[in-house]
C-alpha cells in the first residue's frame, strides 16, 4: 500500500517530466509555499556534486515495500504480542481515544516485550 505523499509524488514526477517543475506554488487558500525568484545558468558546480555517493545502494519502490515488508516480519518474530499491539493501535485510530483498558492491557504488553 502507498501513503498519499508518495502517491502525489509519483504523481507529480510524471507532470514534470512533461511540462517542467513549477516555478510558484500556492497552497488551496492562495498562501504562497514556495517560489523560485532567480535561475544562475552560470553557476559553478563541481562535476561530482550530484554523483552517487559511496556505498549508496539504489533501489526501487518496489524493493523499499519488499525491504520494509521483511524488517516488519523480523519485528514481529522478535516480539510475538505485536498483532495484539497492532489491534489495539487499530481500536485507537477507530475510536479516537484510548479506553482505560485498551490503555493498560499496551502497557502490559509493552513492559513483556521490554523484559524479554
Amino acid at each position: 500500500m502507498i501513503d498519499n505523499c508518495t502517491q502525489a509524488e509519483l504523481e507529480s514526477s510524471d507532470t514534470y517530466q512533461k511540462t517542467g517543475a513549477p516555478m510558484r506554488m500556492l497552497d488551496n487558500r492562495g498562501n504562497l509555499i514556495s517560489e523560485v525568484q532567480s535561475i544562475d545558468t552560470k553557476a559553478n558546480i563541481a562535476a561530482d556534486y550530484y554523483s552517487i555517493p559511496t556505498g549508496y545502494k539504489q533501489s526501487s519502490l518496489k524493493q523499499q515495500v519488499q525491504q520494509s515488508q521483511q524488517a516488519i516480519q523480523q519485528m514481529q518474530q522478535q516480539m510475538p504480542h505485536m498483532p495484539e499491539i497492532n489491534t489495539m493501535f487499530q481500536q485507537i485510530q477507530q475510536q479516537g481515544d484510548v479506553p482505560p483498558e485498551v490503555m493498560e492491557q499496551m502497557k502490559n504488553l509493552f513492559q513483556q516485550e521490554v523484559e524479554r
